[in-house]
């Protein structure tokens, strides 16, 4: 039998759902470990998974990221030489100097903005490292990129759908690398899943991502 699929989409700020859950007690209150195993593990949903239709629920005041907060932040990774600002700003410049779309240059501004949350200085395996490490980044991102661009704003669907495009290619930004890598055949399912616009846009994020390394 044939029926209509609705996605609801809760959008709350990450401060917001942390305040909340502190006046919580008993078993109604959520261990921060969870929450922030639920954020790494965002996925945005997508019409691509058979939803009729997606319905943003946002927060209704305005939140703005805190991005002096990136400007001195040590990635303490031999892979970026960078600060988080400095690397998702030149990210955002190469996307502009090549000329990008704009909603590619919103997209590389932002992409690696939940590393401010996940640093740490341990591997998979819970065992301790020099350097460090940003598991779930792309998906907390994508999370802090939905709620920056839909609280306490009135969006059109269509708006809303190009936020949801945007905010999904922030949370894909590392299949290139972490698994188009390492199986052949991951293009070419991405590609069949996501359609070929997508995967075009996602390589030249990964392509400025790479550059401001």
């Amino acid at each position: 039998t044939k029926c209509k699929k609705t996605c609801v989409l809760i959008i709350t700020p990450r401060d917001v759902c942390l305040e909340r859950n502190e006046k919580r007690t008993g078993i109604a209150k959520v261990p921060q470990a969870s929450m922030q195993k639920m954020l790494c593990g965002f996925e945005c949903p997508n019409y691509w998974e058979g939803w009729d239709e997606i319905i943003p629920v946002a927060y209704n005041e305005t939140y703005t990221f805190p991005f002096e907060e990136t400007r001195n932040f040590n990635q303490d990774n031999p892979h970026h030489t960078h600060t988080l600002f400095e690397h998702m700003d030149i990210a955002r410049q190469y996307g502009i100097d090549n000329s990008y779309p704009d909603y590619l240059v919103r997209v590389l501004k932002y992409h690696d903005i939940g590393k401010l949350y996940v640093k740490a200085f341990e591997n998979r395996k819970g065992e301790k490292t020099e350097f460090a490490h940003y598991y779930g980044h792309e998906n907390y991102s994508a999370y802090l990129y939905l709620t920056e661009m839909c609280c306490g704003k009135n969006l059109t669907q269509d708006e809303f759908k190009q936020i949801l495009y945007e905010a999904s290619l922030i949370n894909c930004h590392m299949r290139p690398l972490a698994i188009w890598r390492d199986s052949p055949n991951a293009k070419k399912n991405d590609k069949e899943l996501f359609g070929e616009q997508f995967i075009n846009d996602l390589i030249l994020v990964h392509k400025a991502d790479r550059f401001a390394h």
